[in-house]
Protein backbone atom coordinates (compact mmCIF):
# COMPACT_ATOMS: atom_id res chain seq x y z
CA UNK A 1 0.00 0.00 0.00
CA UNK A 2 1.41 3.16 -1.08
CA UNK A 3 1.65 6.79 0.85
CA UNK A 4 -0.78 9.28 0.62
CA UNK A 5 0.26 12.85 -0.20
CA UNK A 6 -0.70 14.05 2.89
CA UNK A 7 1.26 11.25 4.93
CA UNK A 8 4.17 12.05 2.86
CA UNK A 9 3.54 15.81 3.86
CA UNK A 10 3.41 15.11 7.39
CA UNK A 11 6.84 12.88 7.54
CA UNK A 12 8.69 15.59 5.74
CA UNK A 13 7.87 18.68 6.97
CA UNK A 14 8.75 19.61 10.69
CA UNK A 15 6.10 18.80 13.61
CA UNK A 16 6.62 22.08 14.93
CA UNK A 17 5.89 23.92 11.62
CA UNK A 18 2.94 21.84 10.94
CA UNK A 19 2.15 21.94 14.60
CA UNK A 20 1.71 26.12 14.20
CA UNK A 21 -1.01 25.49 11.49
CA UNK A 22 -3.09 23.64 13.86
CA UNK A 23 -6.14 22.27 12.85
CA UNK A 24 -5.47 23.47 8.90
CA UNK A 25 -4.65 21.03 6.22
CA UNK A 26 -1.12 21.56 4.89
CA UNK A 27 -1.37 20.78 0.95
CA UNK A 28 2.40 21.33 0.09
CA UNK A 29 5.80 21.61 1.68
CA UNK A 30 8.87 23.19 -0.04
CA UNK A 31 12.46 22.92 1.33
CA UNK A 32 14.74 25.16 0.26
CA UNK A 33 18.18 25.91 1.42
CA UNK A 34 17.76 26.66 5.33
CA UNK A 35 14.18 27.33 4.70
CA UNK A 36 10.89 25.52 4.99
CA UNK A 37 7.00 26.76 3.95
CA UNK A 38 4.09 24.51 4.54
CA UNK A 39 1.28 25.89 2.86
CA UNK A 40 -2.29 25.51 3.37
CA UNK A 41 -5.90 26.34 1.96
CA UNK A 42 -5.48 30.01 2.51
CA UNK A 43 -7.13 30.03 5.85
CA UNK A 44 -7.18 33.30 7.88
CA UNK A 45 -5.14 32.38 11.61
CA UNK A 46 -6.74 34.48 14.38
CA UNK A 47 -4.46 36.34 16.52
CA UNK A 48 -5.66 33.80 19.87
CA UNK A 49 -4.12 31.01 17.74
CA UNK A 50 -0.24 32.31 17.50
CA UNK A 51 1.45 33.82 20.20
CA UNK A 52 4.99 33.55 18.28
CA UNK A 53 6.28 34.69 14.93
CA UNK A 54 5.52 31.40 12.91
CA UNK A 55 9.14 31.54 11.44
CA UNK A 56 11.15 33.07 14.39
CA UNK A 57 9.31 32.11 17.57
CA UNK A 58 9.97 35.41 18.79
CA UNK A 59 6.83 36.26 20.90
CA UNK A 60 4.55 38.72 20.19
CA UNK A 61 4.44 42.09 22.76
CA UNK A 62 3.67 45.50 22.23
CA UNK A 63 6.48 46.15 20.52
CA UNK A 64 7.01 42.87 18.45
CA UNK A 65 3.27 43.42 16.49
CA UNK A 66 1.54 40.68 14.28
CA UNK A 67 1.32 40.45 10.75
CA UNK A 68 -0.38 38.80 8.61
CA UNK A 69 0.67 37.14 5.36
CA UNK A 70 -2.00 38.05 2.90
CA UNK A 71 -0.91 34.85 0.71
CA UNK A 72 -0.99 31.92 3.26
CA UNK A 73 -2.34 33.83 6.33
CA UNK A 74 -0.11 32.85 8.91
CA UNK A 75 1.04 35.08 11.57
CA UNK A 76 5.18 36.81 11.80
CA UNK A 77 6.66 39.42 13.52
CA UNK A 78 8.06 42.57 10.61
CA UNK A 79 10.98 40.86 10.20
CA UNK A 80 9.77 37.79 9.14
CA UNK A 81 7.34 39.13 6.69
CA UNK A 82 9.24 42.45 5.30
CA UNK A 83 8.30 41.73 1.80
CA UNK A 84 5.28 42.74 -0.66
CA UNK A 85 3.99 41.17 -3.55
CA UNK A 86 0.36 41.41 -5.82
CA UNK A 87 -1.67 38.38 -4.93
CA UNK A 88 -3.64 38.40 -7.82
CA UNK A 89 -5.12 35.01 -6.94
CA UNK A 90 -6.98 36.61 -4.28
CA UNK A 91 -7.72 40.00 -6.43
CA UNK A 92 -4.55 41.49 -4.49
CA UNK A 93 -3.49 43.88 -8.03
CA UNK A 94 -1.24 46.13 -5.06
CA UNK A 95 1.62 44.98 -3.55
CA UNK A 96 0.50 43.59 -0.43
CA UNK A 97 2.60 42.16 3.00
CA UNK A 98 3.74 38.35 2.57
CA UNK A 99 6.25 36.02 4.61
CA UNK A 100 9.81 34.87 3.29
CA UNK A 101 8.66 31.95 2.72
CA UNK A 102 5.45 32.80 -0.07
CA UNK A 103 8.05 35.42 -1.41
CA UNK A 104 10.71 33.42 -1.67
CA UNK A 105 8.47 30.50 -3.60
CA UNK A 106 6.90 33.25 -5.68
CA UNK A 107 9.95 34.98 -7.20
CA UNK A 108 11.61 31.94 -7.12
CA UNK A 109 9.58 29.77 -8.98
Amino acid sequence: MGMSFSDSVEQSASPLLLKQFGKRKVREVIVGGNQMAAFTNRQWMSDDEVHKCMDCASEFSTFIRRHHCRKCGGIYCNNCSPNQLPILEHGKKKNVRVCKACYMVYTTG
